[in-house]
C-alpha cells in the first residue's frame, strides 16, 4: 500500500535511522510543540464562547442593548419608544424612568437602583418576566406603588412579597441644599437574574410610580433592543441620528470594565 507523501516525509523524520537521532528529536519537539499550541488554541475559543454564552443568558438579561436618553414623562418616552420601534433592525423599545436611593425595611438599609417600566412592555417570553421567582411583572400597573425586587436585596432587606418597603430620595432645593423624599412601596414580587449587579441592586415599579417620586431629576429614556446584541455599537448611532437624539449609548460602553477585565486577562492591556 502506497503511503501519502506528507505521512512517509513525517514518519521518515521522527523514526530516524541510527545516526540521525537529532533530527528525529527535533521533529519530536515540533509534533508536540504543534500539538500544545492547537490545545490552547481549542481551550482559548472554548473560554471565549463560553463567555459570550454567559453574556448573553446573564449580563444582557437585563440590560439594554442600547440607551436613548429622554425626558422623564411618560407619554414623551412612549412616543419615543414607538418611533424606536420602527426603525430597521430593532426588536424592541421600551420607556424607563431609573433613579438610585435607598431602601429600608425595619431597621435595615440597602442601596437600591429602582427603575419604572411600563408591565406591558414585559410579555410571558421577555427576560424579566421569566426571571421572577415570585409574583408576576403584570401587578406593576401605576398607581398601585407596587415593587419587585432582587433575590439579593430582598433578603439583604429581609423583605418578602406583602411587605412594605420606604423609598429615601436625597434632592437639592433651590439654595443647594439637601432636602430628602420618602415614598411607600408594597413588596408584590422577587426575580433572580444570577448576576449580582441586578440581584443585589436592582427592583422595578410602574413608570408613572417612579417618575410621580422621583421628579425631574429622574434618569429616563427608552431602552433598545436589538435582534443581534454584537450589532449595538453599529447601530445605536445610526439609530440616535434617525431620530434626533443625543448621548445614545451601547451596552459595551456602559459594560466596559467587564471587556477590560477579559483584554487584561488575556495579556492584551497592560
Amino acid at each position: 500500500m502506497l503511503t501519502p507523501l506528507p505521512l512517509g516525509l513525517g514518519l521518515r523524520y521522527l523514526w530516524a535511522s541510527q545516526h540521525q537521532y537529532f533530527v528525529s528529536f527535533i521533529s519530536a519537539v515540533s509534533l508536540a510543540g504543534i500539538g500544545l499550541g492547537a490545545a490552547a488554541l481549542i481551550a482559548i475559543l472554548s473560554v471565549m464562547n463560553g463567555f459570550e454564552g454567559e453574556l448573553r443568558t446573564r449580563l444582557l438579561s437585563l440590560s439594554a442593548h442600547a440607551t436613548l436618553p429622554g425626558s422623564p414623562e411618560a407619554a414623551s418616552l412612549r412616543a419615543l419608544a414607538e418611533r424606536a420601534r420602527s426603525e430597521p433592525g430593532v426588536a424592541s423599545a421600551e420607556p424607563f424612568v431609573e433613579v438610585q436611593g435607598l431602601l429600608s425595611h425595619n431597621a435595615t438599609l440597602a442601596g437600591v437602583v429602582l427603575r419604572g417600566i411600563d408591565a406591558r412592555d414585559h410579555g410571558p417570553d421577555t427576560a424579566l418576566a421569566k426571571a421572577m421567582i415570585a409574583g408576576e411583572v403584570g401587578q406593576l400597573i401605576p398607581g398601585s406603588t407596587r415593587v419587585a425586587l432582587g433575590r439579593v436585596l430582598a433578603y439583604q432587606l429581609e423583605a418578602q412579597p406583602g411587605d412594605h418597603v420606604s423609598l429615601l430620595l436625597l434632592r437639592s432645593n433651590a439654595d443647594g441644599s439637601l432636602a430628602p423624599r420618602i415614598g411607600s412601596f408594597e413588596v408584590s414580587g422577587e426575580f433572580e437574574v444570577g448576576l449580582a449587579d441586578h440581584d443585589s441592586t436592582l427592583a422595578f415599579a410602574s413608570l408613572e410610580d417612579v417618575a410621580a417620586i422621583a421628579g425631574p431629576a429622574a434618569s429616563a429614556g427608552v431602552r433598545v433592543f436589538y435582534a443581534d446584541p454584537f450589532e449595538a455599537p453599529a447601530r445605536t448611532p445610526r439609530l440616535a441620528a434617525a431620530l434626533g437624539v443625543r448621548n445614545a449609548t451601547d451596552w459595551t460602553a456602559e459594560h466596559s470594565a467587564y471587556f477590560r477585565a477579559i483584554r487584561s486577562w488575556f495579556g492584551l492591556l497592560p
